[in-house]
C-alpha cells in the first residue's frame, strides 16, 4: 500500500484554508481580515503554517475504527493570520488516502 506524501496533504490544506479565508473575507466585506491576493502570498505571509497531528480540534483523536476503515488516519492544522493580530487555526480530517474533510460526519 502507498502511502500519500505529507506535502501533498498539506499543499491541499493549504489551499482549502486560502479558499475557506477568502470567503470570509467576501461575506464580511473585507472588514479587518486581510484580503490576500492569490495562494501565493497566503503561504508567503503564513511561513510554516501546516502540520499534521494525531489530534484535532479541541484535542479529538480519531478512533480505532475511523482508522481501521480509513475515514481519518489523523489531521492537518493550518494557522494563519486573518487579520490585524489575529491567527486563525482551521483543521483538517485526513483519510488514509489524503482527502481532506472538514471531520464533521
Amino acid at each position: 500500500m502507498k502511502y500519500v506524501d505529507q506535502g501533498v496533504i498539506k499543499e491541499a490544506a493549504i489551499s482549502s484554508a486560502f479558499k475557506t479565508h477568502q470567503a470570509y473575507v467576501q461575506l464580511n466585506n473585507g472588514g479587518s481580515l486581510i484580503d490576500y491576493r492569490s495562494l501565493e502570498d497566503f503561504k508567503k505571509a503564513n511561513l510554516d503554517c501546516c502540520i499534521l497531528s494525531s489530534t484535532g480540534r479541541e484535542g479529538h483523536r480519531s478512533t480505532f475504527l475511523e482508522r481501521t476503515r480509513g475515514v481519518s488516519r489523523g489531521f492537518v492544522r493550518v494557522r494563519y493570520r486573518d487579520g490585524v493580530g489575529s491567527i486563525r487555526d482551521i483543521y483538517f480530517a485526513v483519510t488514509n488516502c489524503g482527502v481532506l474533510w472538514n471531520g464533521t460526519r
